[in-house]
């Protein structure tokens, strides 16, 4: 990959973070976006361990009726790895989305293409995976800092 393309994917990696975390602070608040910053924090590291799938699953699933934010922080987090990597990451690691990969669908989409993937487009799925929840670390971080 050229350094022109690798510049762009991060300019747009970047720029997707950072829309995202400030669409949930706006509609949420700082309550919620303080819940999605906590499970940031060791994303990046789940999913170098254990793959973009078993994390995905487990974001979806996380917390339970007693614990209703971590929950919603879950499914957001999950919801935002799942479209960058079928429908916004222009890099596309497991292939162009469609018109419907949106919220859930990209989730499906995510875990139906994830089922298909050859070891290239898992490998390439998972380090775009890690880079994005490294931005998102960082600025819900800085958003839940800020004063």
């Amino acid at each position: 990959m050229s350094a022109r393309s690798t510049s762009y994917l991060e300019r747009a990696r970047t720029q997707e973070a950072l829309a995202v975390v400030r669409g949930v602070l706006a509609r949420l608040g700082p309550v919620t976006l303080k819940d999605v910053a906590t499970r940031l924090e060791p994303l990046p590291v789940e999913l170098r361990q254990d793959g973009v799938a078993l994390v995905l699953a487990s974001l979806v699933r996380q917390g339970g009726a007693k614990d209703a934010d971590r929950k919603r922080a879950g499914s957001i987090i999950a919801d935002w790895l799942s479209q960058w990597l079928v429908s916004s990451c222009p890099s596309r690691p497991l292939g162009a989305g469609g018109a419907g990969d949106v919220g859930g669908a990209s989730l499906a989409a995510a875990f139906t293409r994830l089922e298909s993937a050859d070891e290239a487009q898992w490998g390439a799925a998972t380090e775009e995976a890690i880079a994005f929840a490294a931005c998102l670390k960082v600025f819900a971080k800085a958003m839940t800092e800020a004063p």
